[in-house]
């Protein structure tokens, strides 16, 4: 019976380190995005990389280790996320950053459009100024949409509707093969 009780302790034992070393921060959860624009697609222990490159992926305290599904490689780094920004520590001591695209918050602030100059205040509450006109605003589906009667369709000739990709302070809105990039103050 004693050995029995051992044997039961130490599996209660193993199940509960095995659920803490294979475990998913789900903070991760979402789109991320690198300065060059391709995104990473972290959802539920599945990560995918631009659309091409499959892994899966766990995470232990701050550790990360991504397994390549199609390639025999794992990728082992320190994560940590800052608000809108999660960073990647590699055993060289390499710092990668990606930026949440999927969270509205990234894209609160002050932008002004690089070549003309014109300032689009994006608020929390999903209203704004663009070009001293009201404008509402929202993300669906990873696509930007600002809804008012700006310039956006002298501009894009569309209905304000775009995609985005943005690292720190730059952010790319296109739309119909057109880029306008805007820089945060």
């Amino acid at each position: 019976m004693r050995k029995f009780s051992i044997f039961l302790l130490m599996m209660v034992l193993l199940l509960l380190l095995g659920m803490q070393v294979f475990s998913l921060d789900n903070r991760l959860d979402g789109i991320w995005v690198d300065i060059s624009g391709d995104e990473y697609l972290f959802s539920n222990g599945s990560l995918v990389i631009s659309g091409k490159w499959p892994y899966t992926y766990s995470t232990n305290g701050n550790i990360l280790s991504m397994k390549s599904i199609d390639m025999d490689e794992t990728f082992v780094c320190i994560y940590s996320i800052d608000g809108d920004v999660l960073s990647f520590t590699w055993p060289d001591g390499g710092i990668y950053k990606l930026t949440n695209k999927s969270n509205k918050q990234a894209l609160v602030g002050r932008w002004v459009e690089a070549r003309r100059g014109w300032k689009m205040d994006l608020l929390s509450d999903g209203t704004g100024i663009y070009d001293e006109q009201y404008v509402t605003w929202k993300i669906i589906d990873y696509r930007l949409y600002i809804i008012s009667v700006s310039p956006f369709g002298e501009v894009f000739g569309d209905n304000g509707s775009f995609d985005f990709s943005f690292s720190g302070s730059v952010l790319v809105l296109s739309s119909n093969g057109r880029e306008e990039l805007y820089i945060r103050r």
